[in-house]
């Protein structure tokens, strides 16, 4: 794998180049090094070729996950995890992801993978060819990569027989006014990398939207698996809860605000969940809890500042296992588009979850949707993040700087509350005062 390694330096070696030139020739710099990469990939493909056989083994013992992805996005790639360990119970699976709780502590404590590669997403030379190395060095028969993962710094993956993963389908494009921007997001950037490193492509159409769960569990057909889209059995007992909380005369509800530098912008604010708390403090015979991890600490005091009522507060206290936990406890939870709320779901505790820039259709409710209430707005704009509104900079537009985020702005405390009291299946429905 040396001459793979060498080829991909190339291209750094422009970048470093580059850096130094005003900004004024920032656009020259980016289409020379997009043509140098996909020119540099494309090479190494060719080479490659002729030392790989024609028929990949099917012998698989050690199968890589590229795995890069948030806390939602890990939850419902599960599925498909757990039915790649039942159809191949002797295979080694390595799980690669950069340091984050779902590489951490998610994926540890489910044991679907036999080992965890915590690997930051190289930002030079040196860390690009130890990523490559060890990726050379572990003889793998397979690789699956996530949607989110990032692939242009992997070219070390052509050497493995099976590459699989997900590639965006040139056409149609989903709107014809975003036409330039599905237009680079194929023929310019990470999607199109993806069609040179990976030789088995499992297409997402963009026009016609599946959920994550499914497009995970699509990853398993070109080795002949037919997944399970059940919920893995491994991260069922961290939803137990306690008999003595299970028999307490209040019910307890549970909400993640979120951080406000979550991408996408689509965290109702703290001051919302506090109105919306005292509420359904007035009307039920229930208890307030917020969970959240440590870097919610400024939303948990903006809700502080605006609640007058008694909760309890253990943002930031507890681990990612741990918070699940907590959920497991929960007999309601409530949140915005977050990684929690997907947890929730999968542990069986009935929702509440909030839509702004984001939508369901992919990312939303997928098991037992009658113990789930989905609350949005039917905006024009909505969902922007899946409309071709790219995030770029100050002073474009874009999903964080929209001008209004009426999505989230307009959708106020008393719309999310009537829509719980009036919502049939809700758990605390008999603890009403």
């Amino acid at each position: 794998m040396k001459n793979p390694i060498n080829y991909y330096f190339y291209a750094l070696l422009v970048e470093s180049f580059f850096q130094t030139l005003p900004t004024m020739f920032r656009k020259l710099r980016r289409g020379l090094l997009w043509i140098f990469n996909l020119l540099n990939l494309w090479l190494i493909r060719v080479g490659l070729s002729l030392k790989i056989k024609k028929q990949p083994k099917t012998d698989i013992r050690r199968i890589l996950i590229v795995g890069y992805a948030a806390i939602g996005d890990a939850i419902f790639l599960l599925p498909a995890l757990s039915s790649l360990k039942k159809a191949f119970p002797k295979a080694w699976i390595v799980f690669m992801a950069n340091d984050y709780p779902t590489a951490k502590e998610l994926i540890p404590e489910t044991g679907i993978a036999d080992e965890i590669w915590i690997e930051e997403i190289p930002r030079g030379q040196e860390e690009a060819k130890k990523v490559n190395a060890r990726i050379a060095a572990g003889e793998f028969d397979a690789v699956l990569v996530v949607p989110s993962a990032p692939v242009r710094f992997l070219c070390s993956l052509l050497s493995i027989p099976f590459r699989i993963g997900h590639c965006r389908i040139f056409f149609p494009f989903p709107k014809m006014r975003n036409i330039v921007f599905h237009f680079r997001r194929r023929f310019l950037g990470e999607d199109f990398e993806r069609r040179i490193l990976l030789n088995r492509w499992i297409w997402i159409n963009e026009a016609a939207p599946e959920h994550a769960v499914l497009r995970g569990l699509n990853l398993l057909a070109p080795l002949g698996i037919s997944g399970s889209s059940e919920i893995p059995v491994e991260f069922g007992h961290l939803s137990q809860n306690l008999s003595e909380e299970k028999n307490s005369p209040m019910r307890k509800i549970g909400i993640h605000i979120g951080s406000e530098k979550s991408q996408y912008n689509k965290i109702w604010p703290a001051k919302n969940w506090a109105i919306l708390a005292r509420a359904l403090l007035e009307k039920y015979s229930v208890r307030i809890r917020l969970l959240g991890g440590p870097d919610e600490k400024p939303e948990s005091l903006a809700f502080a500042a605006a609640a007058d009522f008694p909760y309890e507060d253990i943002i930031g206290k507890k681990s990612l296992a741990e918070t699940f936990s907590e959920i497991g406890r929960c007999d309601l939870f409530l949140s915005s588009d977050t990684g929690l709320s997907k947890a929730a779901m999968a542990m069986k505790i009935p929702t509440v979850t909030l839509y702004g820039p984001t939508s369901p259709r992919e990312m939303g409710l997928f098991w037992d949707s009658d113990r789930h209430l989905e609350i949005k707005l039917n905006l024009p704009c909505m969902p922007c993040v899946s409309s071709g509104i790219r995030k770029e900079g100050s002073g474009v537009i874009n999903y964080m700087t929209c001008g209004h985020h009426d999505c989230m702005g307009r959708l106020s405390p008393e719309m999310v509350f009537h829509a719980v009291w009036n919502w049939g299946q809700s758990p605390i429905q008999r603890f009403k005062k």
